[in-house]
C-alpha cells in the first residue's frame, strides 16, 4: 500500500488500525473510524490506491477530483476511488461529523465494477450508519488478520450489494433527470452542449430542458453555470491556479466572461473572493 499518498491536516479523529496484510491479499480493511466536527479539517490523497468509503452524521465538506466537485451533506454516503486524486475538506462553519472504512485490494476493484460502481461517488441522502458501523464492530471483535479480513470481505460484499441496489433504484428510467445531474457534474470541466446531454438520454432538446425545469426550477443550462461555479469557487479556495487558468480549466468563454458571471451570481469578483476566503481562515487559525 503507498504509505506516502496523503496529505492532512491536524484533525479531531479517532482512528483505528487493523493488523498489516500482505500486498498480493484481495482485500484489506486497513483503517476505520470517526472523525468529529473540526473547522480546519482538510485532507488531500494523490493516486491513492486505498478506497474511502463515509458517511455524514452532520454537517457539510466539499470533494474536488478529476471525476467530480460537489457537496455532501448530513445523510450523504460518498466513495474516493482508488487511483484518484481527491482534495475534501468540512464547511469552515458547518464542518462534517463523520464515520468511514479505508480497504484496499484487487477484490474491491472488481466488487466495484461488476456492480458498476466504480464510477458514482455521492449517494445523496443514503444512511449508512448502521452499515459502517457494524463494520466497526466486526473489526473490534477479532485479532487474528486473516480472520479480521474474512469476515471483512464477506461484510463488504453485501455493503456493495446494498449500495448498488440504491444506485439502480436511483439511475432507473424514471429518475433519469438525476443521470443528467451526475452527467454534467463529471463533466463540468468539458463544453457541455444541451444537444450532448439529450443525446444521452435519448430525447429532444425541448423535452429534455422543460422537464428538467419542471423537475428542479432551474433550466440544464443553469445548472451547468451553477456546477461551474461551484467548482471555481473550491478551485480559488484550494489552488494558487491564476483566474485566466480557471477560465480555461472550468471552460468559460474567457476570463472577463468568467468574472463576470462570477461577480452576477455572488456580488464579487473572482480574485477578491479568493482573498477575502483566505484571509479569513488565517484569522481563524488555531
Amino acid at each position: 500500500m503507498n504509505s506516502a499518498d496523503l496529505t492532512r491536516s491536524k484533525r479531531n479523529e479517532n482512528v483505528h488500525h487493523t493488523p498489516h496484510m500482505p500486498d498480493e491479499y484481495p482485500f484489506w480493511l486497513c483503517q476505520y473510524g470517526h472523525t468529529f466536527k473540526d473547522k480546519n479539517y482538510h485532507e488531500i490523497t494523490f493516486k491513492t490506491d486505498i478506497y474511502r468509503i463515509e458517511y455524514v452524521i452532520s454537517g457539510r465538506g466539499y470533494i474536488n477530483s478529476k471525476k467530480i466537485s460537489t457537496v455532501v451533506e448530513a445523510g450523504d454516503t460518498y466513495i474516493l476511488h482508488e487511483g484518484d486524486d481527491h482534495n475534501y475538506y468540512s464547511d469552515f462553519q458547518n464542518p462534517m461529523d463523520k464515520i468511514w472504512f479505508n480497504c484496499h485490494g484487487v477484490l474491491i476493484k472488481e466488487l466495484m465494477k461488476i456492480y458498476k460502481l466504480d464510477n458514482v461517488i455521492i449517494f445523496k441522502g443514503l444512511d449508512t450508519s448502521e452499515w459502517i458501523n457494524n463494520m466497526h464492530k466486526i473489526c473490534q471483535s477479532y485479532s487474528d488478520p486473516y480472520i479480521l479480513q474474512t469476515k471483512t470481505s464477506v461484510y463488504f460484499l453485501e455493503f456493495i450489494q446494498f449500495l448498488s441496489k440504491h444506485h439502480l433504484a436511483t439511475t432507473s428510467n424514471t429518475d433519469r433527470l438525476e443521470s443528467t445531474k451526475a452527467f454534467i457534474d463529471l463533466h463540468i470541466q468539458d463544453n457541455i452542449t444541451i444537444a450532448e446531454i439529450a443525446h444521452q438520454l435519448h430525447m429532444s432538446q425541448n423535452h429534455l430542458i422543460r422537464l428538467f425545469k419542471e423537475r428542479y426550477d432551474i433550466t440544464p443550462h443553469q445548472y451547468i453555470i451553477q456546477s461551474k461555479l461551484a467548482a471555481a469557487k473550491i478551485m480559488l479556495r484550494t489552488s494558487d491556479k491564476r483566474i485566466s487558468d480557471i477560465a480555461d480549466e472550468l471552460n468559460f468563454m474567457s476570463p472577463t466572461s468568467f468574472s463576470d458571471i462570477f461577480f452576477k451570481k455572488f456580488g464579487m469578483r473572482p480574485l477578491p473572493y479568493r482573498q477575502q476566503y483566505k484571509s479569513q481562515t488565517d484569522d481563524n487559525i488555531i
